[in-house]
C-alpha cells in the first residue's frame, strides 16, 4: 500500500442547525449554500464541549435537501474539510469549512431552538470490527 493511499479527508457530523440556510451566487455563476452546525464533542476536553462548524454545499441535490431544514433541526452531513483562499480588501484570506457531499435531516426541531445539551462523554468501546460501539453506517444518501 503506498503512502498516498492512506490519506483521507472524510467528515461525518451530526448536530443541530444553528440558524437559517444562506444561499448566494458565486462570481463563477455557481450557487453556494452555507449553514452552521452546532456539534457536541464526544470526548472530554477543557472548555466548551460543543463546536460551531461552517458547512457549504455546492451540489444541487444537497442544496435542495438543506433548504428544507429549519433552525434547530438535528441533521447529519458527510463530506470533507476544505480550505478556501481568496483575495480580500486587506490581502489574502482563507477559511476552513466542511464541504458537504451528502446530507439528511434526522429529526425536526421541537418547538423552537433549544440550547445544545451535550451528554456527559463516556469512553468508546470498540465492537467486533473496530468501530466505537453505537456507530452505524448510513445507507441512505440525501433525504
Amino acid at each position: 500500500m503506498s503512502e498516498d493511499s492512506r490519506h483521507r479527508n472524510e467528515v461525518t457530523l451530526v448536530g443541530r442547525l444553528a440558524g437559517e440556510i444562506r444561499e448566494r451566487p458565486m462570481p463563477s455563476g455557481a450557487m453556494l449554500c452555507s449553514f452552521r452546525l452546532v456539534v457536541c464533542r464526544d470526548t472530554p476536553s477543557p472548555g466548551p464541549n460543543i463546536d460551531a462548524l461552517d458547512c457549504v454545499a455546492w451540489l444541487p441535490a444537497v442544496r435542495r435537501v438543506a433548504q428544507r431544514w429549519s433552525a434547530g433541526d438535528l441533521v447529519e452531513v458527510r463530506g470533507s474539510i476544505r480550505r478556501r483562499f481568496w483575495r480580500g480588501v486587506s490581502g489574502p484570506a482563507s477559511r476552513c469549512e466542511i464541504e458537504v457531499a451528502l446530507a439528511r435531516r434526522l429529526a425536526r426541531a421541537g418547538g423552537g431552538i433549544r440550547p445544545a445539551r451535550c451528554p456527559v462523554p463516556r469512553p468508546a468501546t470498540p465492537d467486533a470490527v473496530g468501530q466505537p460501539s453505537g456507530s452505524a453506517a448510513v445507507t441512505s444518501g440525501t433525504a
